[in-house]
């Protein structure tokens, strides 16, 4: 959509609103940043656009529709994205795990706030995991799982690159599987829950603190260990390019899109990324401050790391500029340039 996440007032906004009352608060977040289609960035702003078509096409809330389409099949009869309705909920904690932290109710509740206990999202996860069957039940078609999984309208996906963030659904290679999943960060709260259908298992973790390092921490170490011992699927073949094309590549790049407003003077003037060809032909990316890591060819324009199942980057052109996408979204500039200039 070209959208940024939801702007700083929209996140303090501690105040119960129904939808509609939600979108019209703050609406610059719902402002196109790029031209739709070109980058991957994530936006909570996009989910409260959806949940209002669903209720406008249905003619229910969000929360009656997603109780009666999900949850129900699910047997997630605590699920509930309102807090009036939740029972024992745990405190959340700040990243000390000491300082309490008042419940946040999200300005638009279709970006997350779901609340649920455990073994629930357990259902949840077998369901993905399962191509939309749980307990011998369709609760979403093979289908529309695999659409949730592909990403399709960035310049990445558009010019075939199967890699990235599809319909709320983050992929990941760990130790050369491939990870689906997601991750919940709400004031007090972490989450993630990710599955590899290649080991035909999943995992839900979840802490009531605000301690990121602490989510990392046990997310590597429960996806290390469920790839113990297993031999990943083969790689995709590694491609033989030319000095020439490689070379191409090479140069300065500055960031083209991220997800908040409020780093946009930083992105500008503190962040580049550096990709570079040694002596031996070999293509490196190198951010500020950190390490060369190297790109491994899958086609003329795709790239993995290494460890990496099939690409998972890549060089391509939109008009006459040159964006590497990945993780993050660079577009290639001229040494002594406004690195800015040409983007709207």
């Amino acid at each position: 959509s070209g959208f940024r996440d939801w702007t700083k007032a929209e996140f303090d906004h501690n105040v119960p609103l129904d939808l509609e009352d939600g979108l019209a608060f703050s609406p610059q977040s719902r402002t196109s940043r790029w031209k739709p289609g070109l980058h991957s960035v994530y936006s909570n702003a996009n989910y409260g656009l959806a949940g209002l078509v669903l209720e406008r096409v249905s003619g229910q809330s969000y929360e009656t529709l997603v109780q009666q389409r999900l949850f129900a099949p699910l047997g997630m009869h605590s699920a509930t994205s309102l807090q009036e309705r939740t029972r024992n909920l745990a405190t959340g904690y700040d990243r000390d795990g000491e300082t309490r932290i008042p419940y946040w109710h999200m300005i638009q509740r279709p970006a997350a706030a779901i609340n649920a206990r455990s073994r629930e999202m357990a259902a949840l996860v077998s369901m993905l995991l399962n191509d939309g069957h749980y307990k011998q039940q369709m609760v979403l078609s093979p289908a529309e799982i695999a659409r949730m999984e592909s990403p399709r309208t960035s310049l990445a996906a558009r010019n075939g690159m199967h890699f990235g963030y599809g319909l709320g659904m983050y992929a990941q290679y760990r130790n050369g599987f491939l990870f689906m999943g997601h991750g919940g960060d709400g004031d007090g709260y972490l989450s993630r829950f990710g599955y590899c259908r290649q080991l035909g298992i999943g995992y839900f973790v979840t802490f009531n603190s605000a301690s990121q390092r602490t989510l990392g921490a046990f997310r590597r170490a429960i996806e290390k260990e469920l790839t113990r011992g297993h031999v990943p699927p083969a790689r995709a073949p590694d491609a033989d390019l030319s000095t020439d094309q490689l070379q191409a590549f090479t140069g300065r790049y500055a960031p083209a899109a991220w997800r908040f407003e409020w780093q946009s003077d930083a992105n500008r003037s503190r962040r580049s990324l550096l990709v570079s060809m040694s002596a031996d032909g070999r293509l490196y990316t190198k951010k500020q401050h950190g390490k060369p890591e190297e790109l491994l060819a899958v086609s003329a324009r795709t790239f993995r790391r290494e460890g990496d199942g099939a690409a998972t980057s890549g060089f391509f052109r939109d008009e006459a500029r040159l964006y590497f996408q990945g993780k993050d979204n660079w577009v290639k500039v001229k040494e002594g340039l406004d690195e800015t200039r040409g983007n709207p």
